[in-house]
């Protein structure tokens, strides 16, 4: 459950700072630093991605989502689990091109 909570948290963080930038390469850029700053806390995980997904172009009032995945051994089995999380937001400062 609290490696649920982390990438939740982190989708959320991702999100929420790509969503103002104002080009898709900055938002990126955010989206992965402050998503990792929270990922710091997860514990033991094996992997994690990090990806943001345009719906439409990077224009103010089209959406973005922000995924995280992360894959971390279970304690009892230590078999691998996957867990993913994911926020969408509305772009706020997209700049439109012509």
């Amino acid at each position: 459950m609290y490696q649920k909570q982390k990438a939740l948290a982190a989708s959320y963080e991702a999100g929420r700072f790509a969503c103002v930038q104002p080009n898709y390469g900055l938002a990126v850029y955010m989206a992965n630093k402050f998503a990792e700053k929270e990922l710091e806390q997860a514990l033991y995980f094996e992997h994690k991605q990090i990806e943001l997904i345009v719906k439409g172009g990077w224009s103010q009032g089209n959406h973005v989502e922000a995924r995280v995945s992360i894959t971390f051994p279970l304690l009892g089995s230590g078999k691998s689990y996957t867990v993913e999380e994911s926020y969408s937001m509305m772009i706020e400062n997209g700049r439109n091109r012509g």
